[in-house]
């Protein structure tokens, strides 16, 4: 049974199930973060390219914009192989685009930021919540996270994927459809085979899983958020509807190219991270289209292309740079991230005939202001509002009437007599309290309890009803295998490339070159 939005909300402690899709710079900054945030729902930045320090100071930054939760993304590191055959062959093919715009030869690449340094910031720093894509963290960081009480994300583009989280003992799910814009975030297959669609594959997790489902991929607007939620999506996550919004930081040609591009503007490629990226259409994917299984894998890849892609931001080049973006490109709109959020919620809250927003949280009566256990307190008499016979915290009665100050909690007796009595500028709150979560399906029942964390590794059999069966545990060695390095192939059986000079438009390929096998 798909658990409701009051649990996703709950958990995350945001009044809107609606989260920000993690998006590295320019698109995602601090202040697009806490813009959402601040309206309700769930910000996200985007850490995975972040050294530790300069992950710190742009926590700092969302934190000097909101005090609501938010969200810290994180790449989960997977194994690789460095190639210097491919590299050097990279590095040729990248250096025109280089002298295009000024820079030097492409440098080496860099190993990209320690993970076990970004997760001791999220846990210097109190982060409540951390997602991932491309898997999770070994189990020896991971459990840190869980001890400190941090609310953990994964993200899942089929269900085995999602089975294999929910046994590591995340908390939610994304459920990212092949419609996305970014990087992919699965870590089982190939992407180009296992490319289900939202709408699949939401309800397929949603009927498999006892954690809150978040559906993404192609939502960006109301209609987009009200039939995720139908499907049975806890809640949304949208990026590709905020790369309008000024609170990124994308530069005015970007944003024009943005909002001029069609739904078939948004193509996959492997070209910038080598790894499956959803993107608008650029020089480099068109002139370098047929290098792409010649090329180092993830995230080797990424960190030769990193100068090319912030030279080219930073110069206002949008023809030489990736613009992550779904295929929901088509619907963008410029306009502040509140606004977006305001009409999509008010939208689909009418489209689904309830409210999706929480209500306000209002004091425990049963807890004082210092946190200590309040004092019982009799009923007040239903006809006059008199409290007589109530203690004061000292023990002595109190005689004072004051119908509206003491009025009950849900589950007094007498409570709705109560209510009928109180003045009409009361009952608002009283009744917020009262009345269960408008945002629930009248059917929907509770999460199960969440599942203990497993030994490692899968178990062998079905030992439970969320546990992995010996035929999904055979499906998922098997895409496991599919997806193997195309390093088995040795790139010394191809031809070298002469030296090219700087300046020219685009490197030919090798003339007796033919195409590896793609990377995962």
């Amino acid at each position: 049974m798909p658990c409701s939005p009051r649990a996703l909300r709950e958990r995350l402690r945001i009044r809107l199930p609606l989260l920000l899709a993690p998006m590295a710079a320019p698109a995602g900054t601090p202040a697009l973060c806490a813009a959402v945030a601040n309206a309700g729902g769930l910000g996200s930045l985007c850490g995975a390219e972040l050294p530790p320090e300069a992950l710190r100071a742009a926590i700092c930054a969302v934190r000097a914009l909101t005090d609501q939760p938010f969200a810290v993304h994180l790449h989960a590191p997977v194994p690789y192989v460095i190639d210097g055959d491919r590299i050097e062959y990279t590095r040729l093919l990248l250096a025109p685009y280089h002298d295009a715009l000024g820079l030097a030869e492409p440098p080496e690449p860099m190993p990209p930021p320690s993970f076990e340094a970004q997760l001791e910031v999220l846990l210097d720093e109190g982060i409540e919540v951390a997602s991932f894509a491309g898997g999770l963290p070994p189990d020896e960081l991971l459990a840190p996270l869980l001890a400190a009480g941090v609310t953990v994300i994964g993200t899942a583009t089929h269900l085995l994927e999602a089975l294999v989280l929910e046994e590591s003992g995340v908390h939610i799910v994304v459920a990212q459809g092949a419609e996305a814009g970014g990087l992919r975030g699965g870590f089982a297959g190939a992407p180009e085979r296992v490319a289900l669609g939202t709408c699949a594959l939401v309800p397929l997790l949603a009927d498999h899983l006892s954690l809150p489902v978040v559906a993404a991929g192609g939502l960006m607007d109301g209609r987009g958020i009200a039939a995720a939620l139908n499907l049975g999506a806890s809640g949304v996550m949208l990026g590709t509807a905020f790369l309008g919004c000024p609170e990124t930081g994308l530069s005015p040609a970007c944003r024009e190219r943005l909002l001029a591009a069609t739904e078939l503007d948004s193509i996959n490629g492997r070209l910038w991270l080598g790894r499956c990226a959803r993107q608008l259409d650029d020089r480099l994917q068109r002139e370098l289209a047929s290098e792409a299984g010649n090329l180092p894998v993830w995230p080797v890849q990424q960190q030769l292309t990193t100068a090319l892609r912030h030279a080219a931001a930073a110069q206002d080049r949008p023809e030489l740079q990736p613009l992550w973006a779904g295929q929901g490109i088509a619907l963008l709109r410029a306009a502040p991230a509140a606004g977006l959020i305001a009409a999509w919620i008010d939208d689909a809250g009418r489209r689904l005939g309830q409210p999706l927003v929480q209500p306000p949280e209002l004091p425990n009566p049963h807890v004082d202001d210092d946190g200590s256990e309040a004092v019982p307190t009799a009923l007040p008499d239903p006809a006059t509002g008199d409290d007589a016979g109530r203690d004061e915290p000292d023990g002595t009665e109190d005689t004072e009437d004051d119908p509206a100050g003491d009025l009950p909690d849900v589950g007094d007796a007498g409570s709705l007599q109560v209510l009928a009595a109180a003045p009409a500028d009361e009952l608002p709150e009283v009744i917020w309290h009262e009345l269960p979560d408008p945002a629930d399906e009248p059917a929907a029942a509770p999460c199960a309890p969440e599942p203990a964390a497993p030994e490692a590794g899968l178990p062998a059999d079905a030992a439970a009803d969320w546990s992995l069966s010996p035929v999904a545990t055979a499906s998922l060695d098997q895409l496991a295998a599919e997806a193997a390095p195309c390093e088995a192939e040795r790139f010394d059986e191809v031809d070298r490339p002469a030296p090219l000079q700087l300046g020219a438009t685009a490197p030919a390929p090798p003339a007796t070159a033919r195409p590896l096998a793609e990377a995962p």
